[in-house]
């Protein structure tokens, strides 16, 4: 079963990640303590990186601790999932109850060398 990654705390720390994942597919979700469902916004992000197969690297941000990721990513709404082809994005769902969507978009992308 494929992990969340919890332990990168900075943008270029990020950045580092999906470099060096450059040929892989990577996840990222970002969200905050705040939000009203955040427990089970990472319940979700975890079933789907169990889901999706190990071959998906996955990152999960709390928007408090890296407000800088807004920017980056010119988040408009929490939560936000981002599919990546290294550090190209590919895909991007928004919204707590969407995890169908973004497994959808996550093996559409797998599929795609």
């Amino acid at each position: 079963m494929a992990s969340v990654n919890t332990s990168i705390k900075s943008v270029q720390a990020l950045d580092q990640f999906l470099k060096e994942k450059q040929d892989k597919l990577n996840v990222v979700g970002i969200s905050a303590t705040w939000c009203s469902n955040w427990e089970s916004i990472g319940e979700n992000f975890r079933k789907t990186a169990g889901n999706c197969g190990d071959d998906v690297y996955y990152v999960e941000i709390d928007f408090d601790e890296m407000p800088d990721v807004a920017r980056k990513y010119r988040l408009r709404y929490l939560p936000t999932f981002i599919v990546l082809k290294g550090e190209r994005e590919v895909a991007r769902v928004v919204g707590s109850n969407r995890r169908e969507e973004l497994e959808k978009k996550i093996n559409q992308n797998k599929s795609r060398n």
